[in-house]
């Protein structure tokens, strides 16, 4: 009785994955909207929340729910699947737990003070954080695709994610490029790769509570 309820809890976590994304796209319109002046090509998401944003407090509240539920996914697929699926899958799941925690920790810890502000200590470990985010972002993205690209049922999931694994990287390395370079897209590029992280953590969701019903 007690282990059926464990499960049914791992079970119901999956869906967190789906409403994870949803909170997370959420407050990137609804700041973008309270926001007036708010330049969503040339300003990246973290001003939205960065300390003298005009919504932050409010933005703050969907990105802990994020977060929260974002985490509550990449544990309830790792122990839905651990058991399922080959070493590579795995270590991916581990690298998604770790990049849900570093994303949701460093980000609460360290919010932008502002594109304009230059490089002061907060902006500074803000950077540290996103590298930290971005390469267990690509990592785990690759390992997700190509573990279950492995598995024959999975094989065609598995595929979708390393294309958005490429999308991804391509878009990951153009944020370094435009920021090097000052060329006022820094805000696209970043929803490029964002929206597409969100779109592969609700696909895999769909998929594992598809899975399990």
């Amino acid at each position: 009785m007690e282990n059926n309820k464990i499960k049914s809890f791992w079970k119901i976590g999956t869906i967190s994955g789906m409403m994870s994304s949803i909170v997370y796209v959420l407050h990137v319109f609804i700041g973008g909207i309270l926001w007036d002046g708010y330049n969503s090509i040339k300003q990246p998401i973290s001003d939205l929340t960065g300390i003298d944003a005009p919504n932050a407090r409010l933005l703050r509240g969907f990105t802990s729910v994020y977060g929260i539920l974002a985490i509550i996914f990449a544990i309830s697929l790792y122990v839905i699947l651990r058991n399922c699926v080959n070493k590579i899958s795995k270590f991916e799941m581990i690298l998604l737990i770790i990049m849900e925690v570093s994303s949701f920790v460093g980000y609460s810890l360290f919010p932008l003070e502002g594109t304009n502000t230059g490089m002061t200590f907060q902006n500074k470990m803000h950077i540290i954080v996103t590298v930290i985010v971005v390469i267990t972002t690509i990592g785990c993205t690759f390992f997700i695709g190509i573990g279950f690209s492995k598995i024959k049922s999975m094989k065609k999931l598995g595929l979708f994610v390393i294309g958005c694994g490429v999308i991804i990287t391509i878009s990951g390395v153009s944020t370094g490029i435009v920021m090097a370079k000052n060329i006022p897209i820094l805000g696209l590029i970043e929803r490029i790769n964002i929206f597409t992280l969100q779109l592969m953590i609700f696909v895999l969701s769909f998929s594992l509570v598809k899975q399990n019903n």
